[in-house]
């Protein structure tokens, strides 16, 4: 009998082992619970010490057990894309255990989301991140949670108007606090003014002795379609005539088409200052002032300068709209480059030249001796062409000193009539 009853109590002994085995496996370590209600509001900003913000969340292990956690954020952005590896999540795991929680089995984790180092994005004004924050626990992350996640921009990217830029230069620019490209290519542009204004003033004042206080000699016409203004704003022209083509793709990723439109029209009237300031600025009886000229012409220097800055941030559009093949657009791309170092150049050795003829001008003295010199170069050249008739450098050298012959000879005619008429 005792051995009857010692039998039947094994069915109710194992029974209750696997009883208490799936409670244990129900409320094992492989569940949780997050007492933190959502959503979790951070922002994020260029004025900011740091990309980074805290968030906590509280979490409470089933069964009072030590509990191994996993973090992933799981995000879009305004346009329903992913944006799940804009944000990093430190730590990306974490244990739940009495060691290191005072108020165990209640935890307060303390987690940091910082922007991905690699796109370091800056949110747009209006721009957020939404989604949630995926938490997985247990063994084989069975236990899987979540919290709702919002990233939005603060008040200082707010207020920065237009296409933010992002990466490296982006860095660079908003140390500057300058966070939009078009801010950035009107900064860029005024800059290269004012180095090709104090260059010139520079290369006028110390190296060609030219007084920029006085006024022009000779009237200067400002007109665009002729002399050095031709070449300046004919190779400006070009972002208009992109523009007017009509190739754009129908969502561009630098820079909205009213920008590049709002761009476009900023260095168009840009280009219209210079004539207007050197004419509000004649003496009485006479001509503009040298200094006016010369600032006149840093004015349109960087304006076309800006022109072919945007025409560079433009060039990507075209190649994502198939309106160019990559190997023409990286050709577009060396040639546009070529033109934004040798505008400045041509700019500067053009008003240079300009000013150095008006100098020459007023100087009669002057004039006589690069006249003379003239003269003098253009006989030796002469000279060494007829004795080397079959010789085409020679040829070639000869007619580019008559050339400057008579332009110095005009230079001193005017020279001595302006002389004469001051008599």
């Amino acid at each position: 009998m005792r051995r009857k009853c010692r039998w039947a109590i094994v069915p109710i002994v194992a029974g209750a082992l696997l009883l208490s085995g799936g409670a244990a496996v129900a409320a094992g370590p492989s569940s949780f619970t997050i007492l933190t209600s959502g959503p979790l509001a951070l922002s994020f900003g260029p004025n900011r010490q740091s990309d980074t913000a805290e968030l906590s969340i509280l979490v409470q292990p089933a069964g009072g057990k030590p509990l191994s956690l996993r973090f992933v954020p799981v995000l879009h952005d305004s346009r329903h894309a992913d944006a799940s590896g804009r944000v990093v999540v430190r730590p990306s795991t974490l244990t739940v255990a009495p060691a290191n929680t005072p108020h165990f089995p209640i935890a307060e984790l303390a987690l940091t989301i910082s922007l991905a180092p690699a796109a370091r994005p800056i949110l747009g004004p209006g721009d957020a991140l939404n989604g949630y924050l995926l938490v997985e626990g247990g063994r084989g992350r069975a236990a899987v949670q979540t919290v709702a996640l919002q990233i939005t921009s603060d008040a200082s990217t707010a207020t920065a108007q237009g296409d933010l830029i992002v990466g490296g230069i982006g860095d660079l620019f908003r140390l500057f606090g300058i966070y939009s490209w078009a801010t950035a290519l009107i900064a860029a542009a005024a800059l290269i003014g004012a180095i090709f204004f104090v260059c010139a003033a520079a290369a006028a004042g110390w190296w060609k002795n030219i007084d920029l206080s006085q006024a022009m000699t000779k009237e200067f016409q400002w007109d665009t379609s002729k002399s050095w203004l031709s070449v300046l704003t004919g190779s400006g022209a070009l972002l208009g005539t992109i523009l007017a083509a009509g190739i754009f793709p129908a969502q561009p990723a630098v820079l909205s088409k009213q920008v590049y439109g709002g761009l476009n029209i900023f260095f168009g009237l840009a280009l219209l200052v210079p004539p207007l300031m050197y004419s509000l600025f004649h003496t009485r009886g006479q001509h503009g002032y040298r200094w006016i000229f010369l600032l006149a012409g840093s004015i349109t220097v960087a304006a076309v300068a800006g022109e072919l800055l945007t025409i560079l941030v433009l060039i990507p559009e075209l190649v994502g709209n198939a309106a160019l093949s990559l190997a023409a657009t990286n050709t577009f791309r060396l040639i546009l480059l070529v033109l934004c170092v040798l505008a400045p150049v041509y700019g500067l050795t053009s008003v240079l030249g300009t000013l150095e003829a008006d100098n020459r001008a007023g100087d009669p003295q002057a004039a006589r001796a690069a006249y003379q010199q003239a003269r003098d170069q253009f006989l030796q050249a002469h000279q060494a062409a007829e004795d080397n008739p079959n010789d085409d450098d020679r040829q070639r050298v000869a007619n580019q000193a008559m050339r400057t012959f008579v332009q110095r000879d005009a230079e001193y005619g005017e020279a001595s009539a302006t002389t004469f008429s001051a008599l």
